[in-house]
């Protein structure tokens, strides 16, 4: 799969395929191109890049649950592929 995907793309997620954090570890599944899941085993909550799109810029489209810190409900989007740290700050 992995020759099947731009450079810029490979380049991009490659600071995120060995992160590990308190609460979250990185798996590999198909379908996705990157998915973190919580550790506890009894959450679903979850981040995973599902597609990318070259238009004008380069794009991820990602999901995420809780979407934010008042509700658990998921959410998707495109992104900026550049702005991909933003989702792991914390």
């Amino acid at each position: 799969m992995k020759k099947k995907i731009p450079l810029i793309v490979l380049e991009e997620l490659e600071k995120f395929v060995h992160l590990r954090g308190e609460n979250f570890e990185i798996v590999r599944q198909d379908g996705f191109l990157l998915k973190a899941v919580d550790k506890d085993e009894e959450s679903d909550f979850f981040f995973s890049i599902e597609d990318y799109k070259s238009e004008n810029s380069f794009k991820l489209l990602i999901e995420f649950k809780p979407s934010n810190n008042q509700t658990i409900g998921s959410y998707r989007s495109w992104v900026e592929g550049k702005s991909l740290n933003v989702f792991f700050k914390k």
